[in-house]
């Protein structure tokens, strides 16, 4: 990364500033909408959560073009913005929140009437014993009021103050109840400014978790992430509650369903609708323009409000940890891969051939989660870890590739001449060969190192809260689609940058101060 780069970020950055605070960015595309009928068989764009059964709703019942699939709604509710999309497809759970959130006045709410579609979603277990005990308790809380007043608690109403939610004592005779959510769908889940998950979804686990003697343990992933990590056994249960359907009842062990809900369109428009027999709308006032004031409300909502920067101090950590295991582990690996693709044995050589083209012919995403669910698939070992051994291999193969074309560039004639002084052919290697292909190699061990830090973004696949899924989880809560990407941008940039700057000061030393 030279000063170019870092030019042509800070270029981008700014630009990115302009248009996302300028009137411009604010244009809004008139929609004359009506009714949910007026958006079917008219072919539009209706984008959804990805992993949700949204998607086949948009195409069959809306009969929409296309149904684009995204992670956070921020995502989805910019997509409309920017005219990508013509309607957003959500529950009716997110609403108030987005309402609250004030981040996009000019929308339109169109309810999907019950008698038109409604949806039933409940937790997933992996075992049909802890659903049987789950079932049971649930009817006994909706039979004596329980449930009904965690709704009323947190369904369309804004989130409840900090004194508000009930607290809990877990004895945990019976060990950890496992519970996985995605942590960014308020008021359902989501980070309260202790960074402690909250919402409807964790008082439902913690009084279950509560009632059979067990301590909750939530973690965190994407949405479409929730369902292989159920049934693959590295949760207990979702906390999430995800839609019931006949195809997903085949190979999924359902719960009662615990909420009931509709489905809203949301679309741009100068008014606001609002659901049949339900509360209107309130009207949302307009963001402030300017980038300094942009700056300002941006830190203020994304950092400050609820301790949020603890979530990027904590996320950049996991990902330094991730980065910095992986590339120490991966020399040593490297190094033995090295040593294999140099032996003369041709069937030891091929091995190491093999598993270079592996690594190099394999999306990095698709690799780290074949080491998540098959290769330490039935082991409790942490998702940092196999994250670790994951970029342990893929470093492993590039720094091995690396240093073998490093040492084929030194010349035979020097090795010749060390070995005819007396050298036997491990000293002439080590005292000849290895300084030289080490100062060689160095520039593309930094580059790689770069490589790694960016990479580890991915780590969100497998439940892990790095610096890349702490800004998702911000944004979600936010609607915020611009500063926690560019914040995270930033972070990411500075952390590459020092270490270049490390590893040119490291090269200059080694080569007593020749570039």
């Amino acid at each position: 990364m030279n000063k170019t780069t870092v030019l042509l970020f800070l270029a981008v950055f700014l630009a990115a500033l302009f248009l996302s605070c300028s009137p411009a960015a604010e244009v809004i595309q008139q929609s004359n909408t009506g009714t949910y009928i007026d958006f079917i068989g008219t072919g539009k764009r209706i984008a959804v959560q990805a992993g949700g059964i949204y998607g086949s709703v948009a195409l069959d019942l809306f009969q929409a073009i296309s149904a684009p699939e995204y992670f956070t709604i921020a995502d989805m509710l910019e997509a409309l913005r920017m005219g990508r999309v013509d309607a957003v497809l959500l529950s009716q759970e997110y609403v108030r929140q987005l309402q609250d959130s004030g981040m996009y006045p000019n929308v339109e709410y169109i309810w999907v009437p019950q008698d038109v579609f409604v949806q039933k979603a409940g937790p997933i277990f992996y075992t049909t014993e802890l659903r049987d005990k789950y079932n049971e308790w649930f009817r006994d809380i909706a039979a004596d009021g329980t449930w009904q007043k965690v709704i009323d608690r947190w369904i369309g109403v804004p989130l409840p103050a900090q004194e508000d939610i009930p607290q809990f004592e877990f004895t945990g005779e019976n060990g950890i109840l496992r519970a996985a959510d995605t942590g960014n769908y308020p008021p359902l889940i989501y980070f309260d400014a202790n960074g402690e998950p909250a919402g409807f979804d964790v008082e439902m686990v913690s009084l279950f978790a509560q009632h059979i003697g067990m301590k909750p343990e939530f973690t965190m992933m994407s949405y479409d992430a929730i369902i292989p990590y159920v049934i693959t056994g590295r949760a207990d249960m979702s906390a999430a509650t995800l839609a019931i359907t006949s195809e997903r009842q085949e190979g999924v062990i359902f719960g009662d369903p615990s909420v009931i809900t509709q489905a809203v369109l949301i679309v741009q428009s100068q008014t606001h609708g609002s659901p049949d027999s339900a509360a209107p709308v309130t009207e949302l006032s307009q963001s402030s323009s300017g980038i300094i004031e942009w700056l300002r409300t941006g830190i203020q909502r994304n950092l400050i409000t609820d301790n949020r920067w603890k979530m990027i101090v904590n996320g950049l950590g996991v990902t330094l940890t991730i980065a910095f295991l992986a590339q120490i582990f991966g020399t040593v690996f490297g190094c033995f891969i090295c040593y294999v693709l140099m032996r003369k044995n041709k069937s030891v050589n091929l091995t190491g051939r093999i598993y270079c083209g592996l690594i190099y012919g394999t999306p990095i995403v698709v690799l780290l989660m074949i080491t998540y669910y098959i290769i330490f698939g039935n082991t409790n070992i942490s998702n940092v870890l196999v994250a670790v051994a994951a970029f342990t291999m893929i470093t492993g193969a590039m720094i091995a590739q690396n240093l073998k074309g490093a040492i084929d560039t030194v010349d035979p004639v020097e090795i010749e001449a060390a070995r005819s002084i007396g050298f036997s052919a491990f000293g002439a290697f080590t005292s000849v060969t290895l300084p030289q292909a080490v100062r060689r190699a160095l520039p593309g061990y930094t580059n790689g190192f770069v490589e790694l830090v960016k990479a580890t973004a991915i780590v969100g696949y497998i439940a892990i809260q790095d610096l890349t899924r702490a800004g998702d989880i911000i944004r979600s809560r936010t609607y915020d689609a611009y500063f926690p990407l560019l914040f995270v941008a930033a972070i990411y940039l500075s952390v590459t940058s020092i270490c270049v700057l490390l590893f040119k000061l490291i090269v200059k030393k080694i080569n007593r101060g020749e570039e």
